[in-house]
């Protein structure tokens, strides 16, 4: 089976004929061709008994790679899982219009601060009316950097009164 390594250096070159890499993307790129390879460096282990040896290769620890990533994002998720509550959440997202990407460019510390303010506003105004239930809301927002614009995207949990 091809890994997504073997994907990039097979068809990588085509690819990057018509498109352009991001600093970060290209960083991910080169992780990923070279994890688990000479390019990297690596140890020859040898067995004390009967002489057998072959090479380890070290890993790019890449959180994108698919070999060596995977493994740090299932630990940090299985983290996250025992913060949950026990209770029912829903996940709202909140995004500016694209006519205020201008504004978050040159001001994005004021905008994303304006944001998080009428999330927390807005979801409180929700909460308080009896029309929904009476909610408690208790919003975790984080800002979530989305290229051009921002959004605030936070779970929220929710109980009856």
């Amino acid at each position: 089976m091809a890994t997504l390594a073997d994907v990039l250096r097979q068809h990588g070159a085509a690819h990057l004929v018509k498109h352009t890499l991001s600093t970060p993307q290209a960083k991910a790129w080169r992780g990923i061709v070279a994890c688990r390879t000479a390019a990297l460096g690596g140890q020859q282990l040898a067995c004390e008994t009967c002489g057998h040896s072959h090479w380890q290769y070290h890993s790019c620890r890449n959180r994108h790679c698919p070999q060596c990533g995977s493994r740090a994002k299932d630990a940090w998720l299985q983290g996250r899982l025992a913060d949950v509550l026990n209770v029912p959440y829903a996940h709202l997202v909140f995004t500016l219009p694209h006519s205020l990407n201008a504004l978050y460019q040159y001001h994005p510390r004021w905008v994303i601060d304006t944001l998080f303010a009428s999330t927390a506003q807005t979801l409180s105004e929700f909460a308080a009316n009896a029309r929904w239930m009476g909610l408690v809301v208790a919003p975790r927002p984080s800002a979530w950097y989305c290229t051009p614009g921002p959004r605030t995207c936070g779970c929220t949990s929710m109980c009856m009164r």
